[in-house]
C-alpha cells in the first residue's frame, strides 16, 4: 500500500489552519498564543497574567463591561497583549472595528501601530481571517490603516488630536423597534427609559447569542431611515449607519448592504441563522 505523503501533510495544515482559524476567532487569549512567533521572536512563557488581560480584554470586547485598565509592571507584554495583538484579534470575527490608539508618545503608539499592521498583513494571519481583514492599498499608512470591511486603527499620542474620528457605540433604532430582553420583547423606547434590563445580543467570539446589561442610554434626533427585509419576510428598519453583520464583510452599515447578501438574523424564536436579504428599501 502506498502512503501519498505529500497529500496527507497538505490535509494536515489544513486541518490545522481551519482549527486554528475557529479557536483563534473564539479566545483571545488562544489568537495571542498562537500568533505570539508573528510578534516577536523569542519563545513564548506562558503566565497567568497573560490568560487574566487576555480574558478580560474579550469580555470589554463583547461589551460585558466598558472600563478596563491594565496595569501591571514593565516587561509583562503589556503592550504586546494590548495594544498590538488586541486590534488584530477583534478584526478576525469584527473587521469593521474602529480603534484609536493613544501613548504618551508618538514614536510608541507608531511601533505598536506597525506591529499590528505586520502582524494582520502576514501569510499566516491572513491564511485564516483574510479577505474582508486586508489592508487597502490606498488607505495604508504607518499610523492610519484601514481594513477592506471599513475598520480603522489610527495611532496618536496625548497631544494630538483627532477630531472627525468616532468609535463603535452607535444607538440608531427608532423608538418603535422591538428588542428581546430578559423579560420578553420591548419596543426599545420603553428599554431606554425603563428599569435596567439584560437585552439580547450576539457574541461573535462564541458564535451564540447571550444576554448582555445595556452598557449606555441615549436619545438621539430623528435620522433618516432605511427598511431591510431577508427572504423569509422580517424586516429591519434603523438608520443608515446602523451596523449588520453581512457574511464575508463583517459589520456594515446598513445603508451598504445589498441585494443577495447573506447576513446574521435573530428571529422571533432567537435560533440565530443567516438569512438571505432582499434589496433595501428607503423607508
Amino acid at each position: 500500500m502506498t502512503i501519498d505523503t505529500s497529500r496527507a501533510l497538505q490535509l494536515a495544515r489544513a486541518q490545522r489552519v481551519e482549527i486554528e482559524r475557529e479557536l483563534g476567532k473564539r479566545s483571545f487569549y488562544e489568537f495571542f498564543k498562537l500568533a505570539w512567533h508573528q510578534l516577536d521572536p523569542v519563545k513564548f512563557l506562558d503566565n497567568w497574567h497573560i490568560k487574566l488581560v487576555c480574558d478580560e480584554l474579550q469580555a470589554a470586547a463583547c461589551r460585558e463591561h466598558r472600563n478596563l485598565v491594565v496595569c501591571i509592571p514593565p516587561r509583562h507584554g503589556k503592550s504586546l497583549i494590548v495594544s498590538q495583538a488586541f486590534p488584530a484579534w477583534v478584526w478576525t470575527w469584527w473587521p469593521a472595528a474602529k480603534f484609536i490608539t493613544a501613548s504618551y508618545a508618538m514614536d510608541l503608539a507608531t511601533r505598536d501601530a506597525v506591529a499590528t499592521r505586520r502582524l494582520v498583513q502576514s501569510e499566516w494571519y491572513q491564511a485564516r481571517w483574510g479577505g474582508p481583514t486586508a489592508i487597502k492599498a490606498d488607505r495604508d499608512r504607518i499610523t492610519f490603516y484601514e481594513t477592506e470591511a471599513g475598520g480603522y486603527r489610527m495611532a496618536t499620542s496625548t497631544n494630538a488630536r483627532v477630531t472627525g474620528f468616532g468609535a463603535d457605540i452607535i444607538l440608531c433604532l427608532p423608538p418603535d423597534a422591538v428588542v428581546r430582553t430578559e423579560l420578553g420583547l420591548r419596543p426599545i423606547d420603553a428599554v431606554v427609559q425603563g428599569p435596567d434590563q439584560m437585552v439580547l445580543a450576539f457574541d461573535h467570539a462564541q458564535g451564540a447569542e447571550v444576554f448582555r446589561p445595556i452598557a449606555r442610554r441615549q436619545r438621539l434626533p430623528a435620522r433618516e431611515l432605511v427598511e431591510i427585509e431577508t427572504a423569509d419576510g422580517q424586516t429591519l428598519r434603523c438608520t443608515l449607519d446602523h451596523p449588520v453583520w453581512v457574511e464575508g464583510r463583517g459589520y456594515v452599515p446598513a445603508a451598504e448592504v445589498r441585494e443577495g447578501d447573506e447576513v446574521l438574523t435573530c428571529p422571533d424564536a432567537f435560533t440565530g441563522c443567516a438569512s438571505r436579504m432582499e434589496k433595501p428599501t428607503s423607508d
